[in-house]
């Protein structure tokens, strides 16, 4: 049988609006060399930096600078399945946060 998706909550017009809950969060602080999150993760997550920088995903991700571009101060959404997410720096250290989302 197949399973029924959960309800979209509503906003104040009736309009579907997407909401997901925050599960766990993982930090990597980067700098000029690529840093990781430490555990692979498999769903939605939420993707900030404290700093503009680059990312890649993968098994073992090493982010170089032409990799995609996040700006600082900014939530990014992503699917991903069992991998990592890695980051280099644009032009200063900081840090990136990945929240796995429900």
């Amino acid at each position: 049988m197949a399973k029924t998706p959960p309800s979209l909550a509503k906003d104040q017009t009736g309009h579907r609006i997407q909401a997901l809950r925050p599960l766990s969060t993982q930090k990597a602080s980067f700098t000029g060399t690529s840093a990781a999150i430490t555990s692979a993760v498999d769903g939605v997550v939420m993707i900030t930096a404290t700093t503009d920088c680059h990312v890649r995903f993968g098994e073992t991700p090493t982010a170089v600078a032409t990799d995609a571009y996040i700006v600082a101060d900014t939530p990014y959404y992503f699917r991903i399945q069992d991998e990592k997410i890695a980051a280099i720096r644009d032009t200063a250290d900081g840090d990136l946060w990945v929240t796995l989302m429900d």
